[in-house]
């Protein structure tokens, strides 16, 4: 019998995966837009202009498989982290205007920049603060539905969101490295080799704290399934070292791959250590939607997936190669 919950849970992970990657980067471009002069601050928006809005194709796909495969899951947790999810989503409004106003504005074109920089930072910190919140409650016995609003304010969370603020800079800096030229090439190059340092850091510190917050988390890592986690870490130092000396080299595509694993990585880790819950010491399978309801989705997003796939790998070879100060999104 084909078990369509886990399929969807499946595919529910995949989009969020997705998701961090491709709008990672873009994310990561805004947090570091103060470090680039006027014309550097072009080149690193013209590089993202064509693939930017439809990197958040995939947050709308996540949200909707949440809604439809797992109506249980998602009726608890809105309510529960509505504070940290409302002002990520209104960062990314904010972020979309910023960009578009940008590009035409004369008089306020700084006062727009700074929006683009602030609402890229905020959306960021507030991502990280969901994924703490998650790992934080993922094993604990709570009420989510009788949560104060303020689950999600605790200094781990607030760490986690710190984090990822780093790594997605990290992803934003070595595409920047993949698609320009000139000042802004090695700028970037600079800053790709020094979060890289900063993000395995961070990755080292938040899995020595993780185990310390989430007593389930402990008891998995520290038990038999120790021996298949480990390969993980090891293997990411490896990568990230050689990424990092391949940056110092002038390597153009290795550090943006190096952030992209790592990502992958910490996304395999983490599914390991909360699997099964989606909420509190609940399974995804008591909280699926009924069989034929999730038959039908999965039937459908078997079309619509591999449709989704071929546009953006399309889109990201059509604008392959790098950008030319010359032709650009707001000339």
């Amino acid at each position: 019998m084909i078990d369509y919950a886990f399929i969807s849970l499946g595919m529910l992970a995949f989009a969020i995966l997705m998701y961090v990657i491709l709008d990672g980067f873009d994310l990561g471009v805004g947090i570091l837009y103060p470090f680039f002069d006027p014309q550097e601050q072009d080149d690193a928006i013209n590089s993202i202009a064509p693939m930017w809005d439809g990197n958040e194709t995939w947050l709308v796909l996540g949200g909707m498989l949440l809604y439809a495969c797992f109506p249980k899951a998602y009726s608890v947790l809105m309510p529960a982290l509505y504070a940290p999810l409302m002002t990520m989503l209104c960062a990314l409004v904010g972020r979309g205007v910023a960009f578009e106003f940008r590009a035409k504005a004369n008089r306020h074109r700084h006062a727009w920049a700074r929006l683009f920089f602030g609402s890229s930072l905020l959306a960021t910190f507030c991502q990280g603060a969901l994924l703490g919140t998650i790992i934080e409650f993922s094993a604990k016995t709570i009420d989510l539905t009788q949560s104060t609003g303020l689950l999600w304010f605790s200094p781990f969370v607030l760490f986690c969101g710190i984090g990822l603020c780093f790594g997605y800079a990290l992803l934003g800096a070595g595409w920047l490295v993949m698609k320009t030229r000139g000042t802004l090439y090695e700028k970037a190059q600079t800053l790709s080799f020094h979060l890289y340092i900063a993000a395995g850091i961070v990755l080292l510190a938040t899995t020595i704290i993780t185990p310390w917050v989430n007593p389930y988390i402990s008891k998995l890592w520290f038990s038999n399934a120790f021996f298949y986690l480990m390969p993980l870490p090891i293997l990411s130092i490896i990568v990230l070292s050689y990424a990092a000396y391949q940056t110092l080299q002038g390597h153009d595509s290795w550090p943006f791959l190096g952030g992209v694993f790592m990502f992958l990585t910490c996304f395999i880790g983490l599914a390991y250590s909360i699997y099964p819950y989606l909420l509190p010491m609940t399974p995804y399978y008591e909280l699926a939607a009924h069989p034929k309801s999730l038959k039908l989705i999965v039937s459908v997003s078997s079309v619509l997936l591999p449709l989704l796939i071929s546009y953006s790998a399309y889109a990201y070879w059509v604008f392959r190669g790098k950008v030319e100060s010359s032709v650009g999104y707001d000339k």
